[in-house]
């Protein structure tokens, strides 16, 4: 969950990535794939065929929601109108590029935010993170526009 959120942040509120296609919820990238399966009741991250070098578990279920807790309901998703995957955040943007006839407003309630979640998220990505000491967890991949090196142009 502090990933989403934090690549979440970005994804909405970062002008560097703003008219960029599709950014991973993971790490930014335009280029990975993301693939659920359903194990019995739920539905899960493959983690066999997605491509993302960051990619992790997540529960879909509990990111979907909304809470004061839990302020980024980016997730994967299936495209209602074909069998890709998409982010949550970035599926408004795929129905317009991808399929340009169909009327994105019918499929609202796919990617729409409520304004608590928007508020909390600028928030979040406006706040400096403390970075925190971990026990040895596996480094994550960054992104070329995750750099730190577009803080200095």
């Amino acid at each position: 969950p502090e990933l989403l959120r934090h690549m979440g942040g970005h994804i909405l509120h970062d002008h560097r990535l703003q008219g960029r296609a599709n950014p991973c919820g993971f790490c930014l990238n335009s280029h990975c794939k993301i693939y659920l399966i359903q194990h019995g009741q739920s539905i899960t991250v493959d983690l066999q065929k997605s491509t993302c070098p960051n990619h992790r578990q997540i529960r879909l279920k509990a990111a979907q929601t909304f809470t004061a807790c839990q302020s980024c309901t980016n997730h994967p998703l299936k495209c209602p109108l074909c069998s890709t995957f998409v982010w949550k955040y970035n599926l408004a943007c795929h129905i317009v590029d991808t399929h340009p006839t169909a009327d994105k407003t019918l499929y609202e309630s796919h990617y729409a935010l409520d304004a608590k979640e928007v508020i909390a998220m600028k928030k979040f990505y406006l706040t400096p993170q403390c970075s925190k000491k971990s026990k040895q967890i596996k480094a994550l991949a960054i992104s070329a526009n995750h750099s730190s090196r577009f803080a200095f142009m």
